[in-house]
């Protein structure tokens, strides 16, 4: 297996979340941002949820950094992903980038207030409220 192998890759992205348990938030994303354009080249199709997933753990990175507008940019491609990938996780990974959102809102709100971002946490609020947990249908599926 090489660097740019499914399983390396996988592997990297599994440990950021370790390391961001860690407050490592430094070294999680130096992890994580070499391989992104091999991670938008391999997961695609039925593993997109990887992909999300990816974007979603280096969004926690550059949020623990407080790059929060890196972050916000990954969450809502990590969002974007989950919308359209249905698997078995469909709906805990929507809950999760909805929930991320939220987080980083408030910090961004907490680190900068009078912004905005207040409310773009009480929109995600709203929208997390509305989406199916994990095992329900979803309306008009």
């Amino acid at each position: 297996m090489g660097e740019n192998h499914l399983m390396t890759l996988n592997a990297a992205s599994l440990l950021a979340p370790i390391l961001n348990s860690k407050r490592e938030y430094a070294e999680a994303e130096k992890l994580l941002v070499p391989i992104e354009a091999e991670m938008r080249k391999q997961f695609i199709g039925s593993y997109s949820f990887v992909r999300a997933s990816y974007f979603l753990r280096r969004g926690v990175s550059r949020a623990g950094l407080h790059n929060y507008a890196a972050a916000e940019m990954d969450f809502l491609e990590a969002q974007s992903i989950a919308q359209t990938t249905k698997n078995i996780t469909h709906a805990d990974d929507l809950r999760d980038c909805a929930q991320a959102l939220i987080t980083l809102s408030t910090a961004w709100d907490r680190d900068a207030p009078g912004k905005g971002y207040d409310a773009n946490a009480a929109q995600w609020k709203q929208k997390l409220a509305g989406l199916p947990r994990q095992g329900a249908v979803a309306p008009n599926q």
